[in-house]
């Protein structure tokens, strides 16, 4: 969401750089009209990407029909979301905050009616949503749930981030949601160092992680083993080796560097 310098300024957050150590700090958001043109800019940018996208997803629908594919379900989301400002980010970091996990979730075609949900979900359910809608049976090895299961309980969602560091370490932090109610923090420490209660704090200013209150203790207790069962490989990892023309392939979609 929208965070402005009135929301902001002069407020005391607790900011964790879940990389590393816990700091506080007083945010006090520059006024500069350079920065705020400079933010302005970017997000013209990221709108105008946004349009460009819509407009080729259209031709897609149009394809589609014109095609008669009546059973066939299109899906629409994302893998992550920009930063504008918020807590000094701009593109999108190493962080788990709602400006850059909070994405879209679009499904349709098929029998699928109209509708909408604010149940909690999580990019791992599209597989096992997708393997639903055709009829595919799946086993245990599956993470997540299919969106369309009426008969399963009211879920939790994860999000994930990892950052590598030198000598091969890495850190992974989380967001757990239940409800509204979120938490953040560090998997390698076994415990939460965020909480939020998003129908009341959207902007996650307000850290109730040591404010007293039941809840964050409840909900990681609850979904502790869920977390770590959703970050183990389902299949034991294998090398493959790829051909020149696939090697190229990628080349052309920007892997591997220069």
């Amino acid at each position: 969401g929208d965070v402005s310098a009135e929301m902001l300024q002069a407020r005391r957050l607790a900011r964790i750089d879940l990389h590393g150590s816990m700091q506080t700090e007083t945010i006090q958001l520059r006024a500069d009209s350079d920065v705020a043109g400079a933010q302005d800019s970017f997000l013209k940018l990221y709108q105008g990407g946004a349009a460009d996208l819509d407009k080729g997803f259209g031709k897609l629908l149009r394809l589609i029909e014109a095609a008669d594919m009546e059973s066939a379900i299109v899906l629409l989301t994302s893998d992550h979301g920009e930063s504008f400002g918020e807590r000094w980010v701009l593109y999108h970091d190493n962080n788990v905050y709602e400006e850059e996990v909070h994405v879209p979730l679009i499904i349709g075609g098929g029998k699928i009616g109209s509708g909408s949900s604010s149940s909690a979900a999580s990019l791992v359910d599209i597989p096992t949503t997708l393997a639903h809608l055709a009829g595919i049976d799946t086993d245990d090895s599956w993470v997540g749930r299919s969106l369309f299961d009426e008969s399963a309980s009211e879920p939790c969602a994860f999000s994930f981030k990892r950052q590598a560091h030198s000598k091969g370490k890495t850190t992974s932090i989380f967001a757990l949601y239940e409800g509204a109610r979120k938490l953040q923090g560090k998997l390698e420490d076994g415990t939460f160092l965020l909480a939020f209660d998003l129908a009341e704090d959207p902007n996650e200013l307000d850290n109730l992680a040591e404010s007293g209150v039941s809840w964050p203790g409840e909900i990681y207790a609850r979904w502790d083993e869920s977390l770590r069962e959703a970050v183990r490989l389902g299949t034991p990892p294998k090398s493959i080796v790829l051909s020149e023309t696939e090697l190229e392939g990628l080349r052309a979609m920007g892997y591997f560097g220069d």
